[in-house]
């Protein structure tokens, strides 16, 4: 099953959690994955929730920190989508998570496109302030898709079609 998006100029905080998500290529037009820890096969794109009073861009750059350990001087802010996109998350992953105890039903993402100018030898996930993922890989925008869980899929075609044309 599908789940559909939406796009909004705004985001609808009464029903979505706010969150930034983040494109990150490399000099040779890849894209940074990061495999789920404890997830084998669990590849996705960087993201994470806004703060309170937190804008977009510094949440974005806050959460690939956390996440990945790579700083915000190794990335190079190329575009960012005009619009938030929002999904539904599927029942039975909303079903006693944090997001339904809050009341709500999903997330609306801003998303954003990064030129990594760093060097990979310094890619190393054990520096990550949270560990949330095992591995990291850069990959062909094309097999994004296909490696992300379903719900996310529709979200990740819209983010890399429009952010990569």
């Amino acid at each position: 099953m599908t789940t559909p998006i939406h796009r909004t100029p705004t985001p609808d905080t009464s029903r979505y959690r706010p969150n930034a998500g983040l494109v990150v290529r490399n000099r040779k037009g890849l894209v940074f994955t990061a495999e789920r820890a404890g997830k084998p096969g669990a590849w996705q794109l960087p993201q994470g929730g806004i703060d309170e009073g937190e804008n977009p861009l510094d949440a974005a750059l806050r959460e690939f920190f956390e996440e990945t350990g790579i700083p915000a001087t190794d990335l190079k802010l190329v575009k960012e989508m005009p619009d938030w996109i929002g999904y539904n998350l599927p029942q039975e992953l909303l079903k006693g998570s944090r997001l339904e105890k809050m009341g709500l039903v999903g997330q609306c993402q801003k998303w954003f496109l990064f030129d990594y100018v760093g060097d990979d030898s310094t890619i190393d996930l054990t520096k990550a302030h949270d560990h949330e993922f095992d591995s990291w890989a850069w990959r062909p925008a094309a097999e994004i898709v296909e490696l992300t869980i379903a719900f996310r899929k529709p979200v990740y075609r819209t983010v890399l079609d429009e952010l990569l044309k």
